[in-house]
């Protein structure tokens, strides 16, 4: 039905120059247009980096099937293995949330909720995500924008953005690297202010 609707269309958005490409694959006469998602990132890039003792891993999502949270603490076990004393913090809620907590019986992990991500990312060393798939990544780019590694298989804008995208199955060595390396994230991405999203939605309706 999509490639139907998209073949006869007279104009496309899409939100990242990976879906671009793929829209374009399908033969697909009209324009496409770029328009990432809005995100006002000014209180992100604010963020005042907090001292703390204990090298911190941060996961940002719902506890369900396609952001495969079950994942991260396959993750931190094998980060354990390598970076002693590391602990996971995931942020969110979900149909999962019930199965995490009996699997992360005895991992150093803590489940907050859903909260506000800014203060984490204050005192996070590495964002992981371990999504199946995604259309776009906000938590990607916050991370990013406060100056924090993100971990990701490629997926959404994670490349674009300028996440370390390895294999899944290479997640746990890459988050282990950056616990050991210190190395900082950075946006890659040119994101619009508000003023210049809309006037950019509004071109790419024609």
């Amino acid at each position: 039905l999509g490639k139907f609707i998209l073949r006869r269309a007279d104009s496309v958005r899409v939100v990242s120059e990976k879906i671009k490409k793929q829209v374009e694959n399908l033969g697909v006469k009209a324009p496409v247009r770029v328009l990432p998602i809005y995100i006002d990132v000014s209180k992100f890039r604010n963020i005042v980096k907090q001292p703390h003792s204990q090298k911190t891993i941060l996961w940002v999502g719902r506890f369900e099937d396609e952001k495969d949270p079950l994942y991260a603490l396959e993750v931190i076990k094998k980060v354990l293995k390598q970076v002693s004393g590391a602990k996971l913090i995931m942020l969110g809620a979900g149909s999962l949330q019930a199965t995490l907590r009996d699997v992360s019986t005895g991992l150093p992990v803590e489940f907050p909720g859903w909260r506000d991500p800014a203060p984490y990312l204050a005192g996070a060393d590495v964002v992981l995500c371990t999504s199946k798939h995604e259309s776009w990544g906000a938590s990607i780019i916050e991370a990013l924008a406060a100056g924090v590694a993100v971990v990701a298989p490629d997926v959404g804008i994670a490349r674009e953005a300028g996440a370390v995208v390895v294999p899944k199955e290479e997640l746990a060595d890459a988050v282990a690297g950056v616990l050991k390396s210190g190395q900082r994230g950075e946006l890659n991405m040119l994101l619009l202010t508000a003023g210049q999203w809309v006037v950019e939605w509004e071109a790419s309706l024609t």
